[in-house]
This record gives C-alpha cells, sequence and structure tokens, in this order.
C-alpha cells in the first residue's frame, strides 16, 4: 500500500528516504565547505598582511595591519577567560626625592638628618607568586632594600644590623611603621595595599636612574625579592 505523498516504484526505495539521505550528505558537504572558506580567508588575510608589507604604498600595509589588529581583538574577545587569569605581582619604583619628608638618616631609628629622604613606592599584592615553596607571604620579619653591585647602598630593618635604616610608612610617610629599634617584624600584608619606604641617600643617586635595586621581603614562609624599577632625577621634581 502507498504511503500520500510519497512515490513509490517497483524495485526501489521510497523518494522521501533518498531525499533525506541526500539532504544529511548535502548538510555534510556544505559543513565542510564552510570549514574550507574559513580557512581560505584566514589564509588569504595573511596573504595579504604579508604582500602588503611588500609593497611601496603604505596605506597598503596600515589597511592590512588594521585587518589584523581587528582579527586579534575577536580572538582575545572570544578566548577562554581562564587563560588571562594571570595574578599581577608585586611591585616597586623609586618615586624621587621628597623635601618635605626626612625621615631617614644614618642611623637604625627614625629621625632627620637634614636631607630629603628618598621615596620609594612598594605595591604589594599576591604575595604568593612569589614564594617558591608556597604560603602566603603574609606576616612580615624584615626588609631589605640594596643594590648588589654597590656595598654602600644597603637600607634594612634589622636592629642591630651595620646598614642605615629603611623606614617604613603608610599615606606618603604619614605613618610610620617602624618600632622604636628599627624593626618591622609582625607587619601584616594580608590586604593588598601600598607601602611608602624612605631612606637617606646623600649622593641622591638613587634618584637619578640607579639601576639593579632590590627589595626584599623576609616573611615567615620565605623570603620575596621584588626588583625596584628606577626613576629620574629630572622627571620627578618634588
Amino acid at each position: 500500500m502507498s504511503t500520500p505523498g510519497v512515490i513509490t516504484v517497483p524495485g526501489r526505495r521510497p523518494v522521501h528516504r533518498a531525499v533525506k539521505r541526500r539532504g544529511a550528505a548535502g548538510a555534510e558537504q556544505k559543513n565542510s565547505e564552510g570549514e574550507g572558506v574559513a580557512a581560505h580567508f584566514r589564509t588569504v588575510q595573511i596573504d595579504k598582511f604579508d604582500s602588503a608589507l611588500t609593497r611601496r604604498y603604505p596605506q597598503a600595509a596600515g589597511r592590512a595591519l588594521k585587518s589584523v589588529f581587528f582579527a586579534g581583538l575577536l580572538a582575545l574577545v572570544t578566548a577562554d577567560p581562564g587563560y588571562a587569569q594571570t595574578p599581577f605581582p608585586s611591585f616597586a619604583y623609586v618615586v624621587g626625592r621628597s623635601p618635605s619628608v626626612d625621615l631617614a638618616g644614618r642611623g637604625k631609628t627614625v629621625g632627620p638628618d637634614g636631607l630629603p629622604d628618598i621615596w620609594i613606592a612598594f605595591i604589594h599584592r599576591n604575595l604568593s607568586t612569589s614564594l617558591p615553596h608556597g604560603g602566603n607571604g603574609y606576616h612580615v620579619k624584615w626588609m631589605k632594600l640594596y643594590q648588589p653591585t654597590l656595598p654602600g647602598y644597603r637600607w634594612d630593618t634589622i636592629p642591630g644590623s651595620n646598614n642605615p635604616l629603611l623606614v617604613v610608612t603608610l599615606d606618603q610617610g604619614r605613618e610610620v611603621l617602624n618600632r622604636k629599634d628599627g624593626s618591622v617584624d609582625g607587619l601584616n600584608l594580608a590586604q593588598e595595599g601600598r607601602l611608602d619606604l624612605f631612606v637617606s641617600d646623600p649622593t641622591f643617586r638613587m634618584a637619578d636612574r640607579l639601576e639593579g635595586l632590590m627589595l626584599e621581603v623576609e616573611t615567615t614562609d620565605g623570603t620575596i625579592r621584588v626588583p625596584v624599577a628606577p626613576s629620574s632625577f629630572y622627571e620627578h621634581q618634588y
């Protein structure tokens, strides 16, 4: 018995089954063609970019660069966000001279020496990323600032050491965190924030792009080492 709407021919399969199978095959072919077109488009874009850079006219290169820029931007937008969630480590930099602050001298106690202090900003965050053996790095034992190749450029918060005092403060010197003996043992850095450090440098060399400065923070979980970016004497006139 024949089904309404289906053409049957003796010795052959119903036409609607053949149509379905042809449709499925056609869809697979379209998908394959679509992937091929996408790959071809990417290849054409790269070829355009390469060829534009070798042309004499800069506008061609500009259009190619713009096309590549937007393609890269699209890739960033559609990328898995899990790969971009890298925690930012702590960092430090020399702010410059601070004529309004004179807390550091050549001794181990907080007090003026008649010279403007050198001001270093220390932004502490994600301290655990700087600890090779794990831990959080919240509980500070001591801090040290030094230049490895210059013996005279060493400051710390260690009582009894031969180095001048590293003054540790909050709010740009308004709140001193050192104890009477200069130590900061017990300082807690659980919350992300900023410490303003001050040292006495009679030569003011640190304020004139001194390279290689290092800040060490000794914690109960290990030592955190933070390179200190230099500053320019002429860029910072405080």
